[in-house]
């Protein structure tokens, strides 16, 4: 979490950059074909979405499926400028 803090400007949730942050690396490992380009081609747009996409926490409850919309979050990078 420190290196994570140190990378922020200050104030931000770290626990929430970091979860979202996950959730990227959860999308690049599952759909390689898809988040590769756009990571590499929109990377600002990336982390535009999964700063704004909403998200569940799921703390330590046991949870199945996605947090999140995935669809939803590769549409909104795609439909950035």
């Amino acid at each position: 979490m420190n290196l994570m803090q140190a990378l922020c400007k200050p104030g931000p949730n770290v626990t929430a950059v970091s979860y979202r942050a996950g959730k990227i690396e959860m999308l690049r490992r599952i759909l390689p074909d898809v988040m590769e380009p756009l990571i590499q081609e929109k990377l600002d747009a990336v982390l535009k979405a999964a700063s704004e996409i909403p998200m569940e926490w799921i703390g330590a409850t046991v949870h199945h499926g996605w947090t999140f919309d995935p669809d939803d979050f590769v549409r909104r990078v795609r439909e950035a400028a």
